[in-house]
C-alpha cells in the first residue's frame, strides 16, 4: 500500500531523528509547501561549535532531569534554515512540539502540525 504524504515525510522526520545529538531524545523535523515539496529539515542538538551530548560527555540535563537541555530542539533548527518561511505549508514533527516550539511555529503560516499518534482528519493524502 501506498503511503500518504504525511506518512512519508514522518518517515523522513524520523530518519533525521537519528541525526540528533542529545541523548535524553532525539527528535526530526520536515516543513513542506503547499505542493508537499521539501523546504527545511531540522534535528536537535547542540548549537554551532559546542560540544555534541554523548555517553562520555553528557550535558548536565541528561544527568540531571530538573535542568534544562542545552540542545536546540529540531524544529527551531528547521525554522530557522527555511530559504522562505512564507511558504512554510505543513510542519511534520517526530514528536508533539513543546509550548515554546508551538509558538515559533504559531508565528508563522504554517496551517498544520503533524507528529505520530495525533488525530489526523481522513482524505490526508
Amino acid at each position: 500500500m501506498r503511503p500518504t504524504k504525511d506518512e512519508t515525510m514522518l518517515d523522513v522526520a524520523k530518519v533525521l531523528a537519528r541525526r540528533g545529538t542529545c541523548l535524553k531524545r532525539k527528535v526530526g523535523c520536515v516543513i513542506t509547501d503547499f505542493n508537499g515539496n521539501i523546504l527545511s529539515t531540522g534535528y536537535n542538538g547542540a548549537p554551532l561549535g559546542h560540544q555534541h551530548c554523548d555517553e562520555y560527555s553528557p550535558c548536565p540535563a541528561f544527568v540531571d532531569p530538573h535542568l534544562s537541555c542545552s540542545a536546540i530542539h529540531a524544529e527551531v533548527n528547521a525554522l530557522i534554515r527555511c530559504p522562505d518561511i512564507t511558504k512554510a505549508h505543513i510542519i511534520y514533527i517526530t514528536e508533539k512540539p513543546c509550548a515554546k516550539c508551538q509558538m515559533l511555529i504559531d508565528n508563522t503560516k504554517i496551517a498544520r502540525v503533524v507528529y505520530p499518534d495525533m488525530e489526523i482528519p481522513d482524505g490526508t493524502t
